[in-house]
């Protein structure tokens, strides 16, 4: 049995709700990078053509695949 990411086994989707925004850094263009919180587990995520708002401690879920 082949478990490998593939068309018939896509690889998954994770979701976390409720991240605080730390920091937030704009970057060129429209992108900006994000420094997250999750109970006690920091991430950095990337947001490309940024059209949103944010604040620090604001309160976002994000949905990413695991590299």
């Amino acid at each position: 049995m082949n478990l490998s990411p593939s068309v018939e086994n896509p690889k998954p989707l994770f979701w976390t709700r409720e991240c605080t925004i730390l920091e937030i850094y704009k970057l060129k263009g429209n992108h900006i990078r994000l420094k997250l919180k999750h109970d006690s587990i920091i991430i950095h995520a990337l947001k490309w053509n940024n059209e949103d708002i944010f604040n620090v401690n604001d309160k976002i879920d994000i949905a990413y695949y695991l590299e």
